[in-house]
């Protein structure tokens, strides 16, 4: 990941929320559109469009892919309230995420071999961690409404959402464009940078299977 000359304090905040946001790894679990204490500009009905769509995603089991360049980059699968289950790609094999509630065990995956289940998760990197660091870097998001458009045979209203951090005079953003099913109300694509600096092929996080039979327990430690 390319890092920013403004220091390390907003680089490795900004990297961690734009990982959660351009979907490569979703960090212990869902996908974060809303990021707490965050001034909200540009649109107010298309920001609680937004809302209402991702506040309804959390209630249902769903699955969801992103891809860049045509490569699926990663996969999950959602059961409600609190359980994913994340498998990533990487150069070198798959990370592997199992989330239940406030718990995670990971495992890395190596020449498609399995790698062991692990339980010490990095505090550092869990959402709560990540959000009080964003509440001192003054979040703006700024929406707005696009054209209509159809995916795969099926209408879907547009957004779009610029993400802002600031930090001694300077800031970083990033641009996301979120499409919503018109017949449902939940999100059907999410399109972004695959990461923080990212001039290459956009990510793109497909949601589909809403409803179907998920089932997801923490494997246990130690195990393959």
């Amino acid at each position: 990941m390319r890092h920013s000359a403004w220091g390390r304090p907003l680089a490795a905040a900004a990297a961690a929320w734009l990982l959660m946001l351009a979907f490569a790894t979703p960090s212990r679990g869902q996908l974060q559109i809303t990021v707490p204490g965050a001034t909200i500009t540009g649109d107010r009905a298309a920001w609680h469009d937004i809302t209402a769509a991702f506040s309804k995603l959390r209630t249902m089991s769903y699955r969801s892919k992103t891809s860049a360049g045509g490569t699926i980059g990663s996969s999950l699968e959602f059961s409600p309230p609190d359980s994913t289950h994340t498998i990533a790609q990487e150069p070198w094999g798959t990370m592997e995420e199992v989330v239940v509630g406030h718990e995670t065990h990971y495992r890395m995956n190596t020449g498609g071999v399995p790698g062991t289940w692990r339980c010490d998760y990095p505090d550092a990197f869990t959402p709560e961690k990540i959000n009080q660091t964003l509440a001192a870097l003054h979040p703006t998001i700024e929406t707005s409404r696009g054209p209509d458009a159809v995916i795969d045979g099926a209408p879907v209203h547009t957004y779009s959402s610029r993400y802002t951090l600031q930090e001694h005079g300077h800031s970083s953003s990033t641009n996301l464009t979120l499409y919503i099913s018109a017949r449902t109300g939940l999100p059907r694509r999410v399109v972004g940078p695959e990461s923080l600096g990212s001039t290459g092929p956009e990510a793109v996080t497909d949601f589909y299977d809403y409803g179907a039979p998920i089932s997801i327990t923490l494997p246990a430690c130690g195990t393959s």
